[in-house]
């Protein structure tokens, strides 16, 4: 009985030691699991870009704002160059085609030449100016002008004098001016002035001198602005102006046989003024001006 007593007690201890075993052994297997990767997903915003519509684009073509259109695209898988509003592209060019829907980038854009911003049937006609017709540099593209003309003649006559006698000879200048064309646009200006820094001298300056160098430095400067108004001044800005053949004659002729000078329009303004042009003549009658006696007889 003993014995079969203690080896009952043998299988129960043995079962227990098992069992202990056997949850040791699963509390260590699941103590090893790897950790669940709980990071979330990143959410992707999409940006706006600006593409071509339907008809794609063409090189050398101006892009007006009918052209291209906003649409959504994940930031990720475009070039951080792709242009994000229309008016980085609208009234420039592309150099490569474009269809719908692609993405522009800033290095396919570049700027329209001359003969891009005319209009069918206008021609491209240059004229350089000098300061006093640039308003302190104040024309810029897309502006309107009007081109007035002046000219001076030399006339001889004979006039008899009050008591009798030879005829006396005059010699005297007639002027005349006239508004020949108005409302002429501007395509492109380019400026020839050089910067105020430029112009200034850059080296050593004579510390002995004290003030005077500097009321100097002033006196120049006044000088060469008040230089750059001269009739003789070298010139300081070229327009470029959208006009039609006859009326680069016209400049063309008014150039070269008299004074040309410019009005800036106000922008918008298209209407035109029917004017009598000047002379002594319209001065006097039109304007009252009292001229020397021997002049109006």
């Amino acid at each position: 009985m003993r014995r079969s007593g203690s080896r009952t007690m043998l299988l129960l201890g043995a079962v227990v030691a098992l069992a202990v075993f056997l949850v040791v052994y699963v509390l260590m297997v699941n103590g090893q699991k790897p950790a669940v990767d709980v990071t979330p997903t990143p959410t992707v915003t999409p940006i706006l870009v600006v593409v071509p519509k339907e008809n794609g684009l063409q090189p050398n073509k101006i892009i007006t704002a009918d052209d291209v259109q906003l649409t959504p695209v994940d930031g990720t898988t475009v070039s951080t160059t792709t242009l994000r509003t229309t008016d980085q592209v609208v009234g420039k060019m592309v150099n490569q085609a474009y269809a719908q829907g692609t993405p522009i980038v800033a290095e396919a854009l570049k700027e329209p030449g001359v003969a891009q911003r005319l209009t069918q049937g206008s021609r491209a006609f240059s004229i350089a100016l000098r300061e006093i017709n640039t308003f302190n540099q104040g024309i810029n593209d897309g502006d309107a002008i009007d081109v007035l003309w002046s000219k001076e003649y030399d006339i001889t006559c004979y006039v008899q004098p009050p008591t009798g006698g030879a005829p006396e000879k005059v010699e005297r200048k007639f002027s005349t001016t006239m508004t020949l064309l108005q409302n002429i646009k501007v395509l492109k200006v380019v400026s020839l002035k050089v910067g105020a820094d430029q112009a200034q001298s850059s080296g050593p300056v004579n510390a002995s001198a004290g003030g005077n160098s500097s009321a100097s430095d002033q006196q120049k400067a006044q000088q060469a602005i008040q230089q750059a108004y001269e009739e003789t001044a070298p010139y300081s800005m070229v327009l470029i102006l959208s006009v039609t053949d006859q009326q680069a004659e016209v400049i063309k002729f008014a150039r070269e046989t008299g004074k040309i000078d410019l009005a800036l329009r106000a922008t918008g303004d298209d209407q035109r003024e029917t004017t009598t042009g000047i002379t002594d003549r319209i001065l006097v009658d039109e304007y009252r001006v009292v001229l020397p006696e021997l002049l109006v007889r």
